[in-house]
């Protein structure tokens, strides 16, 4: 009761997690459960399109290091070493800190899918749960991956309502043509939603250009992966060509960052967040790595970058730990 909606005071009704009533006239019966919301907004949850959530362990952990010594250096050997319930529990911990900030539903990639959907179904979150794959670019080595891949996929179909199983490469420089053609096949045969890191770094770009004489994204297509339930995460490194290729010639793809590209031209080109309709326009940048990190440090050179490229039109905030965390 109490919440804003466009502005007026409302009463919401849920049953069974299904919103019965909402408008102005509702109000709480005998029994029901009252959620004093006044003065909040009622909005509707946030979606967290790419996430590593047991990944929480590793907060801090050798975050200020290149991409691929990161992983491979640290990372990747400290995941080696996590059993299966481990995965469970830091799930578990990123589901409650999501929860707190409004986020309901989550495309996750990571190891041991059905303890990560443990943790989802535990909390009642909604979540994509993805069969990972990384061959090294091997396609023998892939092609072993397979009959794993599919059993964890109807494992994770079985596990009820809240989970939705995807399929999820690890990225094109990890995962070679055969096995990323075979995951688009078999995506465009059982339709589950798929995610990729694409363009990531620019060794990243450079490496493919190299290897296949194309870039990240037009390799992609030439396989046949670019389909109505694809992700691409972080994007990076692409080209303003390829994100005009993917906007046009894949309109139904999803395409993870590409809006906010587009609106940071606008605003670098013509150099103000009128250009965009806004008179003031408030930017909160947030990481989740605690207070103590070297991100305390980058996020105050972001705050005045910012502000010097706007001029001082855009009004940016900063916090450690999450958006719900310290102001820095």
């Amino acid at each position: 009761t109490g919440a804003l909606l466009d502005g007026e005071t409302v009463g919401l009704r849920a049953e069974e997690g299904v919103i019965t009533e909402l408008g102005p006239a509702v109000e709480p019966r005998q029994g029901d459960r009252v959620i004093e919301a006044d003065g909040l907004l009622l909005t509707p949850p946030l979606v967290n399109g790419h996430t590593h959530a047991a990944m929480t362990l590793f907060r801090g952990y050798g975050d200020d290091l290149p991409l691929m010594e990161w992983l491979e250096k640290w990372i990747w050997p400290a995941e080696a070493k996590l059993e299966p319930e481990d995965v469970c529990w830091c799930t578990r911990l990123a589901v409650v800190e999501m929860v707190r900030s409004g986020t309901t539903r989550f495309f996750d990639m990571y190891w041991h899918g059905t303890e990560v959907a443990r943790a989802v179904t535990d909390a009642g979150i909604r979540a994509v749960v993805s069969s990972v794959m990384i061959d090294h670019l091997d396609p023998a080595d892939g092609e072993k991956q397979r009959p794993a891949a599919l059993e964890l996929l109807d494992r994770l179909a079985d596990v009820g309502p809240l989970v939705t199983p995807g399929f999820a490469p690890h990225g094109i420089y990890m995962v070679s043509g055969e096995s990323l053609r075979w995951i688009a096949e078999t995506a465009a045969d059982r339709r589950p939603p798929v995610q990729i890191h694409l363009a990531e770094t620019e060794d990243e770009v450079s490496e493919c250009v190299a290897r296949t004489g194309k870039s990240p994204a037009r390799y992609l297509d030439e396989l046949g992966f670019l389909g109505p339930r694809t992700a691409l995460a972080h994007c990076v490194w692409v080209e303003r060509e390829d994100f005009e290729f993917l906007q046009k010639e894949k309109p139904d793809s999803e395409r993870l960052l590409s809006e906010i590209h587009d609106a940071y031209v606008v605003v670098s080109e013509k150099g103000a967040p009128e250009a965009a309709g806004f008179r003031e326009f408030v930017m909160k940048v947030a990481t989740v790595a605690p207070v103590g990190t070297p991100w305390a440090s980058q996020l105050k050179k972001v705050k005045t970058a910012i502000k010097e490229q706007s001029g001082g039109r855009i009004k940016v905030k900063t916090y450690l730990g999450g958006a719900l965390g310290d102001e820095i």
